[in-house]
């Protein structure tokens, strides 16, 4: 679907208001009364439905999901949406609720929206990569539209030694990532991400924020915006927060694909829970 990720909701009613607000805006346009149609229902019943003194029932929700022009990913999570809101056994609401967070921390993942590369290598040698934050960043430097950079340029950049950059230059070659041509170097494969399922994910962040931390304590660039916020919500709006970030994630990639890579630049953003 374009415009409503249906993925961020836990209520079939919230997506389904949502979507009535939209109208125009949405390439497939339903008013309350040709939603209603199409689930072989009238419009009080349907307003009923929406208010929560009622509920869809399984045939007229794949109605409705047909008639809106949902893909069978979607139309299995509205389904499911519907048969969570229709339970009142306890023990099947929770599984019920089990399977929309697992689809929805499948389909609100990042390489979902950006087109990135898995490094192709076994876990040993992607630890190697992953585990020494120094590799990605000169990795990525030196993918910079400038002059040919040196072991002793990344050093200064990163503020380590060149000893190490000569072993993070090593490990890039021999996992194929650079190659060495006479006296400088050249990137072999662009824009890896590492899946949040992967063993090393938690690692490397973990890792990568230790390292930016020290960066930032030392840097002098008074350009650096930094921002925390710690806020109260439910579960729904946190899924909604999610979702425009990744929304913002496709279009900044989009802008960063035609920029001219000139300086690199970090940029994070932390969403958990302090209650679990």
């Amino acid at each position: 679907m374009n415009y409503i990720n249906i993925f961020q909701y836990l209520d079939y009613r919230n997506f389904l208001t949502e979507f009535l607000k939209r109208g125009s805006s949405h390439p497939v346009k339903m008013t309350m009364t040709s939603l209603a149609e199409s689930a072989g229902t009238k419009v009080p019943y349907l307003s009923k439905c929406l208010s929560n003194q009622a509920d869809l029932n399984s045939d007229q929700a794949y109605l409705i999901g047909k008639a809106i022009d949902l893909s069978d990913e979607e139309l299995d999570y509205f389904l499911l949406l519907v048969d969570y809101s229709r339970s009142y056994h306890q023990q099947k609401k929770s599984y019920l609720l089990k399977k929309l967070k697992d689809r929805q921390r499948f389909f609100l993942k990042t390489e979902k929206r950006i087109k990135t590369e898995v490094l192709k290598l076994d876990l040993s040698s992607q630890a190697l990569y992953y585990m020494e934050p120094v590799n990605l960043l000169i990795h990525l430097i030196m993918g910079l539209n400038k002059k040919k950079f040196q072991e002793e340029d990344f050093a200064k950049i990163l503020g380590v030694s060149v000893k190490s950059v000569l072993q993070s230059l090593k490990l890039l070659i021999k996992c194929n990532l650079i190659s060495r041509k006479n006296d400088s170097y050249e990137v072999v494969v662009k824009n890896l991400h590492l899946p949040t399922d992967s063993p090393l994910f938690k690692m490397h962040q973990n890792l990568m924020r230790q390292f930016i931390h020290q960066h930032i304590t030392r840097s002098e660039d008074k350009d650096s915006f930094n921002l925390q916020i710690t806020f109260s919500a439910d579960e729904e709006h946190r899924i909604k927060i999610k979702e425009r970030f990744l929304a913002f994630l496709k279009e900044a990639d989009e802008l960063i694909l035609k920029a001219p890579a000139e300086k690199l630049y970090q940029m994070q953003f932390d969403l958990f829970s302090w209650m679990n």
